[in-house]
């Protein structure tokens, strides 16, 4: 655990919120691959753009995929408005000729050995994502990862195995419609069917800046993990200091954690 966190003694909490991608496992094949393939069916108008660039202006489209309307239209959206002669079957194509990396997702080392180590605390954990797919959706997907997780550990038992002892329950943004950092995400977690949380009874684990300090200025704890992967990771680490300091001077009441690995978890909580 990084040294500057500075807090003493371990915070105790009834159950730990997360994000998915880049938390639990790395999700950026997947990102990558969407952007290769969506920069080849835009520059088929002729003139070259970067993939950043195409990608940015998908992000609009992207939201909306994720909490209103099905991939498949926000898809189409996105090439009818920018004049791009395709469809979502072609983007379909070029996805299947390239691989689909939803099949590659590997957890991070250490995830089900931490996930146990809090189920045998009696510690739910929730995922909270922003995704195309409804979280009753995604719960197979996941299952997948940790049963590889288990396999490659040598202890998976299937007469044995329950995903809710890992998982307890998923969130999407397409169930409820707003992505995070939004309130309303946090607020239907913490009234979960392992009970009802206040907000300093809970942590959050994430790695972007506007859900680290979104959840942070609700009045959530925060394990900040991977953000130095983010182009902003030094302007990310500069605030987390500031908003530490303000705890300490007791002006805010949540901190956030800088933690290098999952497996890190135990110790905070």
């Amino acid at each position: 655990m990084d040294s500057c966190n500075g807090f003493n003694g371990k915070k105790c909490i009834g159950i730990v919120l997360s994000d998915a991608g880049d938390i639990l496992f790395d999700s950026t094949s997947s990102i990558n691959e969407q952007k290769a393939v969506l920069t080849d069916l835009f520059n088929r108008k002729g003139i070259k753009w970067r993939g950043n660039d195409v990608y940015n202006i998908f992000k609009s489209y992207k939201v909306l995929s994720q909490t209103k309307i099905p991939m498949e239209e926000a898809i189409n959206l996105f090439l009818n408005d920018n004049f791009i002669n395709a469809t979502y079957a072609d983007y379909c194509k070029l996805i299947n000729e390239r691989g689909n990396c939803s099949k590659k997702i590997k957890l991070f080392k250490d995830v089900t050995k931490t996930l146990e180590i809090l189920n045998h605390k009696g510690i739910p954990f929730y995922i909270l994502t922003d995704a195309t797919e409804k979280g009753n959706n995604l719960y197979s997907k996941i299952e997948k990862t940790i049963i590889s997780q288990l396999v490659e550990r040598g202890v998976y038992n299937p007469y044995g195995f329950n995903v809710i002892n890992y998982i307890s329950g998923i969130i999407s943004s397409k169930d409820i419609g707003v992505k995070k950092p939004n309130p309303m995400f946090f607020n239907i977690a913490l009234k979960c069917e392992r009970g009802s949380f206040k907000k300093s009874e809970a942590v959050f684990m994430a790695h972007e800046s506007n859900e680290i300090f979104g959840a942070a200025n609700l009045g959530i704890d925060v394990i900040a993990l991977n953000y130095w992967k983010e182009k902003d990771s030094i302007e990310i680490n500069k605030k987390i200091l500031e908003h530490n300091i303000k705890y300490k001077s007791n002006k805010i009441n949540s901190r956030i954690y800088k933690v290098k690995h999952f497996s890190e978890i135990p110790q905070i909580i």
